[in-house]
Formats: C-alpha cells, structure tokens, sequence
C-alpha cells in the first residue's frame, strides 16, 4: 500500500484538545490499515514564544554564526515537544508510536542557521518503525548540519519536512492539515467570497506561496512540483476533501483566463543600498553583485532587486522580508567592506506586496493596465511593480494591504460567483 504523509500545523496542535483530536484522526488512518508518518510543527505560538526568548537573552548582539546555532537550538525545541506529546497521545489510545527528532528522522539539513536546506533524508529508521506498525511522528522544521548541529529550516519549514519526507519514502501522498479549508483565489479574511479552489496546479501554488500566501510554504510548494507529489491542503476540524495540488499543468488554451489568484505579504522592509566613493573599476564587483553576494550569504529571497542611477548617485533597492532586513543591512555592509568600499543602507518598513498570479501574464499587456487601474480607482499608489508570465507584484504601504486585495480580486473577477468552476490550472 502507498505510504502516506501527515502533516499538522500549529493551530491544528494549539491546545491539549487539539492535540487529542489529531491523535484520534491519525489512529482513524491506523485504522482503515495504514500506519502514517507524522510531521508536526510546534504548538500554538510557541515558535513566537520561543523567538521572543532568544531576543531577550541576545539583546542587541551582533548577528553571528555562534548566535543562530544557539537560536536553533532553542527554536527546535517546540517541534520536538510537539512530536513527543502527539506520540505519548497515540500511545494512550493504543496506537504503537514513536516521536523522533529531525535528526533521528535521518534529514541532513545544509546553510546557515535559520534558514537551512535539505540536501537528503536517511529514511532507513522511519521506514523500519513503519514497517513494524509504529506511527513514526517527527519534528518538522529541522535537521543537523555536516557538524551534528541542530539547523532549522525557516518559517514554515515544517510544510517542507513533510514533502521531503514524502519523497525519501517513494513519492508517498502528503496532506498538510491546517486551519483553513484548502488553496483559496484571495486570503478569505481580507475577501469573504474568495474562491475555494477544489484543484489547483503546482506551478500555480508555487507562484502564490512565493507572493505570499501562508497556506503553504514555499520551498514546500516547489519541493513538490519537482518531484510530483500527489499533495492535498485540507482543514484539521472538518470533513470536508480540502485542495488536491496537480504535479502538472493543463492543456488549457490561450483564450483561458489569464488571472488566477491575488495573494498578498504583509511582512516587507525595503531597502536601499547607496555606494560611497568612487566607482568601481572595470573587473571589480559592482554594487549589484555586492548585494547579490549579500543576500547569498544572508541565505534571503529578495524581490524587486535593481538599481538606479540618479546623476552620480546610485542605488540598489531590493524587498525583503521584514525580519531579515537587518541581517540583509549588516550582510550588506560587510560586503563592500570586504570589497573596500563604503555604503549606506537605508530602510524602509511598514510595507506589504501584493501579487496578482496567473499564466502569460507578461504576454497579455492588458493584465498589467488593468491592475494598475484598479488600484488609481481604489486610491492605492504603487511603490514599485514588477511583472513575470505568473505573477504581477505591487508594493504598497501596509495599510492599503486589504484595499488593494480586494480592488484586483474584484477586478479580474476572481470571487465564486463569478466563477464556478473550483478547478484551478495553469495555461501551458
């Protein structure tokens, strides 16, 4: 029989009850003959919790390597303890389980501290305790590094343990549980009548979980589509059959519509990189490719990335994610140290994108006409845009968040009752 990945997140595991109520749906799964591998993240907001310790002890401390290992080390602890509880819960209802650690799940993680990658998974022992009818349940968000160290995989890296561990066990089928009903066309709390996607692509929920959309990680999204992973998102607390996301694309033809989703981020800082001094020579690294070395190093995705040239002043600016904007700066500035050269960097916080994702975006002008005049007529001014053939990114202030959500999903007429076909697939 296929084997099959669970994976439930930390609203699923808030509370005790909670707890007790997944332990009951997976000894359902045990039940009708199949013995689940679990990955589950931490409780509630004990990741916050946690997060907020580690600044308290760390204070205004330089960002180091020896700092984010003892960061990690406490940040695993929340998905460790959940594992432990859901184990200890199965156990009393007298189902065989045991909880295990990233790294005694076998996943060898690469990168810096937060935000490391999985280069394999040693299954060998989640596979022996399957094989045996023990429900393995492993802490997501985690593994250790060439050195033994605990590295952790960023926000939302749980979603990503559970795919991954999907592949090391011969492609099994995933389901991320959440508190949502499945893959929706906008944020249902800023849209009441966002579109309930019953299929969705993946290389569309790729493009909406890199604009923003919580409902999947990101790197767990393209894990999937790489190596075709029947995946479903689906709500812990109802019955109801959630999202299947489709491995590949569709046949649909070039009259279908073009605007899928609007998804949005709500946690950006941009900034703006101002060299100082002469230009650089002819051979030596540009600003640009100082700020490329930078966000390497930071192991941080960045948006908007260009630079600009006023006279003689010239800039590099680029959006990041809000908590990354100081080690970016500091990243940044060591750089051009590095390189020789001075640098200001300024920041600006308090911003959001919003994303309009589809197929030929780039292709059709008048998708990107359209955007911008729902938002002149919605009274939001742009910051910056960019457009791709599957995405259309705005950014704006973060209090024009919602208005500007709203003014495209209304735009390209993404509500249900506007369309009733739930399946959602790309153009190919």
């Amino acid at each position: 029989m296929r084997r099959i990945v669970l994976k439930y997140g930390g609203s699923s595991l808030a509370t005790i009850e909670n707890v007790w109520h997944v332990a009951e749906l997976v000894h359902d799964v045990v039940r009708q003959g199949q013995t689940p591998a679990v990955v589950v993240s931490a409780r509630g907001d004990t990741t916050d919790e946690l997060v907020a310790t580690a600044e308290r002890f760390s204070g205004a401390a330089e960002h180091t390597a020896a700092l984010a290992r003892e960061r990690d080390q406490l940040l695993a602890c929340g998905e460790i303890s959940s594992a432990a509880q859901l184990a200890l819960a199965l156990r009393s209802r007298g189902v065989e389980a045991e909880s295990l650690t990233g790294a005694q799940a076998g996943l060898s993680v690469s990168g810096p501290h937060g935000s490391g990658v999985i280069e394999e998974i040693d299954a060998s022992r989640v596979r022996a305790n399957l094989d045996a009818g023990r429900v393995v349940v492993v802490a997501g968000f985690q593994g250790t590094n060439a050195h033994d160290d605990v590295t952790t995989l960023g926000r939302g890296g749980s979603d990503t343990t559970a795919v991954a561990l999907a592949v090391a066990l011969d492609r099994a089928r995933c389901v991320l549980n959440t508190d949502v009903d499945g893959v929706f066309s906008a944020d249902p709390s800023l849209v009441p009548d966002a579109r309930l996607f019953s299929t969705v692509s993946g290389d569309v929920l790729c493009e909406m979980a890199f604009g923003g959309a919580r409902v999947v990680h990101p790197r767990a999204a393209e894990l999937a589509q790489l190596f075709g992973i029947e995946l479903w998102v689906r709500n812990t607390f109802t019955d109801r059959p959630g999202t299947r996301v489709l491995s590949g694309g569709s046949s649909m033809i070039e009259t279908a519509p073009a605007a899928h989703a609007v998804v949005h981020d709500g946690d950006v800082a941009y900034l703006s990189v101002h060299p100082l001094g002469a230009e650089p020579e002819p051979g030596e690294a540009g600003p640009r490719e100082l700020v490329a070395e930078a966000l390497a190093a930071a192991g941080v995705p960045a948006d908007f990335v260009g630079d600009t040239r006023l006279g003689a002043d010239v800039a590099v600016g680029l959006a990041v994610s809000s908590s990354a904007a100081t080690p970016v700066a500091e990243a940044v500035t060591a750089a051009f140290t590095r390189a020789g050269r001075k640098v200001r960097v300024d920041t600006v916080g308090s911003l959001a994108t919003v994303s309009l994702v589809g197929s030929g975006l780039l292709s059709r002008p008048r998708c990107l006409a359209d955007a911008l005049a729902a938002l002149r007529e919605a009274r939001v001014i742009p910051l910056a845009c960019t457009t791709t053939q599957s995405r259309c990114t705005v950014l704006v202030r973060d209090e024009d968040t919602g208005t500007a959500v709203r003014a495209l999903h209304d735009a390209f007429e993404l509500d249900a009752r506007a369309r009733t076909d739930s399946t959602l697939v790309s153009a190919s």
